[in-house]
């Protein structure tokens, strides 16, 4: 078999599987919710089509070869990112120092700088929503480096190398760098495409806060094993605002109102609108004093400061808040249940105030929890603070 002849039959042999794994690449992330396990996956699949690659190699002397290893190696780094490439290249270098010869070294750190190489680009091009030919064939012409490692061999071995195989090999790898870095590509840009719908599926249009149904995957994932606090939140006769100004402004206030809050929960808070004017915030093991305390600071930062209306002016909005906390066991919709009762109550005592569920009891009305968002004010009928806040009382059955 002729060097040319072998490294195209090579060539096709290694491409048509890199091509079949480029596929299977959207798949596997798809399918992997933690993008690192796919990472490891997907650069163990590129390990083993590097490591196929080394067993259908053109010889050049005894222990020197030359194979189409380094393209799944390069496409690792540009697309997997540390993790993938980390794979891949121990994978192909530990079966190229396996396999021995004069050339093992040099082979070694062909792969080591094929990985590197790859992995530059895809760090320069992480941000980049669209990658075009221009930047694939930066791909290519940075993969390149990996032939350094020619220098590693024997002056003779080298010399051969260059006027005999590198001519052949040199385009055959450019080109198959391309092909499978456009099919990669094209698989990436429709993993985005199905991130982001996922994220607009969660989102709210308005405010851009969680929706209800983000709101529940979210609390579903933190919520067991660790419990936490919940507080829903209704704006008080949000309706006339609509009337009195116009939907545009009931919408500015509401957009203005997500805003403020976002930077008031914490950040390992969860932050939804659940609907009209309904908002909820879940704090993963938050405990219930945390939760009285979140639910005084809100209510004083939404009544101290009027939300600016579009055409011109403000408008003073309060906000009724119900809470409720779990502990390990908790069940989202026990919980909401249960803050839904603690919000009712809320509003049946005159709004602009709090309502805290007690834990165990799935109607708060039938039997409210005494308690102050101040500590020191628990038991009392009028809040001794004086900020006007917090106004409890024990609700008729």
């Amino acid at each position: 078999m002729t060097s040319a002849a072998g490294a195209i039959q090579d060539f096709l042999g290694t491409i048509a599987i890199i091509a079949l794994v480029a596929v299977a690449y959207g798949v596997i992330r798809k399918a992997c919710r933690r993008p690192w396990l796919a990472q490891v996956i997907v650069g163990a699949v590129f390990g083993a089509v590097s490591i196929q690659a080394m067993f259908d190699p053109v010889v050049i002397a005894d222990g020197v070869f030359m194979d189409m290893r380094n393209v799944p190696v390069v496409l690792a780094g540009a697309f997997l990112g540390p993790g993938g490439m980390l794979v891949t290249t121990a994978m192909a270098a530990g079966m190229r120092g396996w396999m021995g010869g004069a050339g093992a070294f040099a082979g070694m750190m062909g792969i080591l700088l094929a990985g590197l190489a790859g992995l530059a680009w895809g760090m320069r091009n992480a941000t980049s929503g669209r990658r075009d030919a221009r930047d694939l064939l930066r791909l290519a012409a940075l993969a390149t480096l990996h032939w350094i490692g020619i220098a590693l061999l024997p002056p003779d071995l080298a010399w051969t190398f260059l006027h005999t195989t590198l001519p052949v090999f040199l385009p055959l790898e450019t080109l198959g760098i391309l092909v499978v870095s456009a099919l990669l590509e094209r698989e990436r840009r429709l993993e985005i495409e199905r991130r982001h719908l996922a994220e607009a599926a969660d989102r709210d249009a308005l405010t851009g806060l969680l929706n209800r149904r983000g709101f529940h995957r979210a609390v579903a994932g933190s919520l067991h094993g660790r419990g936490g606090a919940l507080l829903l939140l209704d704006l008080d006769h949000f309706k006339q605002v609509n009337d009195t100004h116009g939907h545009p402004a009931g919408d500015a206030v509401l957009r203005n109102l997500g805003a403020r809050l976002t930077g008031i929960v914490p950040s390992k808070g969860i932050l939804a609108r659940l609907g009209g004017e309904e908002l909820a915030i879940f704090l993963p093991g938050g405990s219930p004093k945390a939760m009285r305390h979140l639910a005084r600071h809100l209510g004083e930062v939404i009544r101290a400061d009027p939300f600016a209306l579009p055409l011109g002016g403000s408008v003073a909005v309060t906000v009724s808040i119900g809470g409720a906390w779990g502990g390990r066991r908790a069940d989202l919709d026990a919980l909401l249940m249960r803050a839904d009762s603690a919000l009712y109550a809320a509003k049946h005592a005159g709004r602009d105030c709090c309502r805290f569920a007690p834990e165990g009891v799935a109607s708060v009305p039938d039997a409210l929890e005494a308690e102050s968002a101040c500590d020191g004010c628990s038991g009392r009928d009028t809040c001794a603070c004086g900020d006007g806040l917090v106004e409890w009382r024990t609700a008729a059955a």
